[in-house]
């Protein structure tokens, strides 16, 4: 997934909106769908962080004293930060977190459009700059040809 995701996602620039729609895990296949119906919330961020973590293993010979890691697979986490509005008072964040483990998310600002299917990793409510935020992370899933790149 390495340079698939758009830089102008990443940022503070409160023009990012992201509709979240639960999926569903089919249990033979693993395929992910969109659940029956469709509950899909759009949120407006504040902000929207990209992170990337390359998950590595020491693999060596028995006989070898020196340690070689190798590289295995790209771990990215998006951040994303939703302002609660007096007009909301219910985050779309925190209605999404608790709505399903995965999700399909579809990233829009101006034109520019991102999808790609997430997996909810942890969420938190407070209040920062003098705003109440809560704030959603995902790590990405590999969904092979159902992501998108527009």
């Amino acid at each position: 997934m390495a340079g698939t995701i758009p830089i102008w996602l990443t940022g503070i620039n409160g023009g990012v909106v992201v509709s979240l729609t639960p999926q569903t895990v089919n249990a033979s296949t693993g395929v992910l769908a969109d659940t029956t119906p469709v509950q899909t919330v759009t949120a407006d961020l504040e902000e929207c962080d990209v992170s990337a973590e390359l998950s590595n293993e020491e693999i060596s010979a028995m006989t070898s004293g020196r340690q070689n890691e190798v590289g295995l697979q790209d771990r990215w986490t998006i951040r994303m930060v939703e302002i609660m509005k007096k007009a909301s008072p219910v985050s779309k964040l925190l209605t999404a977190y608790g709505g399903a483990d995965y999700h399909k998310a579809i990233f829009t600002r101006g034109g520019q459009t991102w999808t790609g299917y997430v997996l909810r990793k942890s969420v938190s409510e407070g209040v920062r700059k003098g705003k109440s935020t809560v704030t959603l992370e995902t790590a990405t899933v590999d969904a092979g040809a159902l992501a998108t790149y527009v």
